[in-house]
């Protein structure tokens, strides 16, 4: 979150995010990791989710396969700044 915080990558989604109520915060967390498993499931078996897969050339999949890496490097650090906004759900002291 520090790198968003000083106006690096995600800086925006930051902002958005620090405008959200609780539910809201837990909501997008919840949305995120439901996006991070969709993409994982692509990576796992993307002949399931391209029907082109297997006529795609190497070089086509493996760029597929980066640009879905990518994605959920993304989400995973977009989660990292909702999880770093939400309040500890045992309190102060856990």
């Amino acid at each position: 979150m520090s790198i968003a915080a000083r106006g690096g990558k995600h800086a925006g989604f930051l902002t958005q995010a620090q405008g959200m109520t609780r539910g809201q915060l837990g909501r997008t967390a919840n949305s995120l990791q439901r996006q991070i498993e969709a993409h994982e499931a692509k990576m796992a078996n993307p002949g399931n989710f391209i029907s082109e897969w297997g006529s795609m050339t190497p070089t086509q999949q493996q760029g597929l396969l980066n640009h879905w890496s990518g994605e959920i490097t993304n989400l995973v650090e977009q989660q990292s700044i909702v999880h770093g906004l939400l309040p500890c759900p045992f309190g102060k002291d856990a």
